[in-house]
This record gives C-alpha cells, sequence and structure tokens, in this order.
C-alpha cells in the first residue's frame, strides 16, 4: 500500500494574522468550533513545548527575547508550516485520533525534527497535532529561523529572523532554485519520511503535474463543505424552479377558472335578472303540501339553466311565491270588504232616498191638514173705521 507525505507553508506577514492563529489553535475562533468532532474535547492533541504553545503571541514575544532577535526590515514575523501523512498510514496501528498511538506521536516527533534539521535547533516556536478533528496525521508547526544579517560598509553581523533566507538555501541544498521553496520541503518531507517513519511512503505528486490544486486536511475538509452546501443549493434551486413551473401553470389553470367561472356568473346574473323581470312571476304559486312545486314554463326553463344554484333560486321563488300568495290573499280580503262597503254605500243610498220619499209625503200630507182649517176662519175688515 502507498502512502503520501505533504506540507503546505504559510508565510505569517504581521499580527493579526499571528492572532488568528492563536484563537484557531486555543480552540476559540468559528472554523475550530465547527470542526469540532462529536465528542471530542477542544483542543485534544499533542503539543510543544506544551499548551502554552498554542497562545503564539506570547510565545512569539519570549522567542524574540530569549534570542534577542526581531525579523528583518518588511520581512515575514514567522512562518507556518503543516505536515502530514496519510492517515491509512497511522491508522494501521491505533485509532487516527489517540494520541497514544504510536504512530501519532512518530509522526508529531518527526515534523519537530525534520523542521529544525533545515531551520536551526532553536527555529521552532511551538508545534501542535489536533486530534479533536475529523482529520488526522497533521502537524502544524511554528518557527522562525534566525540568520546573521551582514550591513553594508560594516564588518560586523547581526542575527535576524530570516526566514525566505532559510528556504533558500533549503532550496538550493536540495538541487531546487532559488524561489523554488514550498516543492523544496514537500521533497524534503517526503525524504525525510521514508528515513524515518516508513520507506513505503512517497512524496505527493506537484500539483503543476496533476493539474489539481493540493490542499491542506482542513482545507479539504472545507472544500468537501463548500460543495455540499453547494449541492444543497443547487437542490433547493432546482426545487424552487419545479415549485415556481408547477406555480405558473397552476395560475394559468386558476385564470382559466376565474374567466370560466366569471363568464358563468355573468351567465347566470344575466338569467337571474331574466327570471325576476320575466312578466309571468306572479303566477308563481307556492308548492302544495303534497305534489311537486310547479311555476309558468318560462321561469321553470330558465331557473335549470342555473345549474348549481337552482337550489337557492327555488327557495328564493319558492319564498317569492309564498309571499305573492300572502299578499293575493290580503288583496282579496281588501278587495271584498270594498265590495261590502260598496254594497252597505248603496244600501245607505237607497234608505236615503226612501226617507226622502217619506220625509216629502209626510210634509205634503200635513199641508193638506192645513188648509181646510184656513179656508173656515174669518177674514178681518181691511176698511177703516
Amino acid at each position: 500500500m502507498t502512502f503520501f507525505a505533504f506540507t503546505h507553508s504559510e508565510a505569517v506577514e504581521n499580527r493579526q494574522r499571528l492572532r488568528d492563529l492563536e484563537r484557531h489553535g486555543l480552540r476559540v475562533d468559528r472554523l475550530a468550533k465547527e470542526n469540532l468532532r462529536p465528542g471530542a474535547v477542544a483542543g485534544a492533541g499533542l503539543d510543544w513545548p506544551n499548551y502554552d504553545g498554542r497562545r503564539l503571541t506570547k510565545a512569539y514575544a519570549d522567542f524574540k527575547k530569549r534570542n534577542d532577535v526581531d525579523p528583518r526590515k518588511g520581512a515575514q514575523l514567522l512562518h507556518s508550516i503543516g505536515v502530514g501523512v496519510s492517515p491509512r498510514w497511522i491508522k494501521e496501528t491505533g485509532d487516527l485520533h489517540d494520541p497514544a498511538n504510536p504512530r501519532n506521536v512518530q509522526v508529531f516527533d518527526a515534523a519537530i525534527a525534520w523542521v529544525k534539521s533545515f531551520a536551526g535547533h532553536d527555529a521552532i516556536i511551538s508545534a501542535r497535532m489536533d486530534l479533536d478533528e475529523e482529520g488526522g496525521g497533521w502537524v502544524d508547526v511554528y518557527f522562525a529561523p534566525i540568520r546573521e544579517q551582514k550591513y553594508k560598509r560594516r564588518s560586523q553581523t547581526k542575527p535576524v529572523i530570516s526566514v525566505n533566507k532559510c528556504l533558500e538555501e533549503t532550496a538550493v541544498s536540495l538541487g531546487y532554485p532559488k524561489g523554488s521553496h514550498y516543492s523544496a520541503l514537500n521533497s524534503s518531507w517526503a525524504t525525510y519520511a521514508q528515513q524515518h517513519l516508513d520507506p513505503a511512503i512517497e512524496r505527493g505528486k506537484p500539483g503543476r503535474d496533476t493539474g489539481k490544486e493540493h490542499l491542506t486536511p482542513r482545507q479539504y475538509k472545507a472544500e468537501q463543505e463548500w460543495k455540499k452546501k453547494a449541492a444543497a443549493a443547487e437542490a433547493a434551486e432546482q426545487t424552487a424552479l419545479d415549485q415556481k413551473s408547477f406555480l405558473e401553470t397552476a395560475t394559468l389553470h386558476v385564470a382559466k377558472e376565474r374567466e370560466e367561472l366569471k363568464q358563468s356568473h355573468e351567465d347566470a346574473a344575466k338569467t337571474l335578472l331574466e327570471i325576476f323581470t320575466d312578466p309571468h312571476l306572479d303566477n308563481l304559486k307556492p308548492k302544495p303540501p303534497s305534489g311537486r312545486w310547479g311555476a309558468p314554463s318560462s321561469i321553470a326553463a330558465k331557473v335549470n339553466k342555473l345549474g348549481p344554484l337552482m337550489g337557492a333560486i327555488l327557495k328564493v321563488l319558492e319564498a317569492i311565491s309564498t309571499k305573492m300568495a300572502e299578499l293575493r290573499t290580503r288583496l282579496d280580503a281588501i278587495v271584498e270588504r270594498e265590495q261590502q262597503l260598496d254594497q252597505a254605500i248603496g244600501e245607505l243610498a237607497g234608505v236615503k232616498d226612501r226617507l226622502k220619499a217619506e220625509e216629502a209625503q209626510a210634509v205634503e200630507r200635513a199641508r193638506a191638514l192645513v188648509r181646510p182649517a184656513e179656508d173656515l176662519a174669518p177674514m178681518e175688515d181691511p176698511s177703516p173705521r
């Protein structure tokens, strides 16, 4: 079985980046919390010289004070290098996340020893092997190589932190041209791992040969997470598009049904108007206790056109017919009363005429009785005495 050795380098150029690396090592940043393996204790792993090395800001300050050095003007403060082997190699002797797994210890010690071999015995600031994440077989080493700096027109030298000079020396010593620092480091670590860990370990192929970008375990996990999120987003987008298509189709159906319903309502309204303005509406009669409710044929034909509304219209028409029957009954009673009054008035007129005739006869009889008496009475002498 073939195993691979690989590295990932990063220049730490300012204190902000130094603080970011410190927060990640102490497991207080968002990425560390997201990458925490279920059930794992945050910060579990192997540390050099001890856990305090994760406080990079203080460790770096102590390193400079201890060695009385500073970085060259404008140069990087220190260098971060990830050193790893295939997790499968570690799993051959135990759990990938077990700090007591001998191969975890071997990789951790070998990574530190290898960096010392080219950077200097006192160049390492701190190192750690995180065992609280899903991945494994990875060691983060922070180092600041000390080199002598010569001053122009001066004979004396001064020790300074010079990462670039160290990396150039390493590249040239391995037969690489200047500027090929990271390729040289990959080759150097692979050779060291073959010699001190397992001859079966090989150097991973460079990205320029495979056409692929080589990623750290953390970058690989982030990439996989991104792919999952991208796939989920794509699926969500497709679902949204499908829903949009469904809604558009449903909208067309609803619009069609709405138009049909509108036309149906217009037709129903027109029929209702025809029903309630039908000249035969007065001929409606209430439904008898037994038998079918009837209506003039012109109204019945129009009611039958209303379909679902027919029942409701029949109830309305039945109510109208009942009300109209009540009105007709009341009207008939009024007409009958009027006729009775007319008859009474006629009879009173006859009585009045009879009374007048009787009165005239009585007056005439009275005159007849008075007339003889008037004839027998003496007349007074109208002449003067």
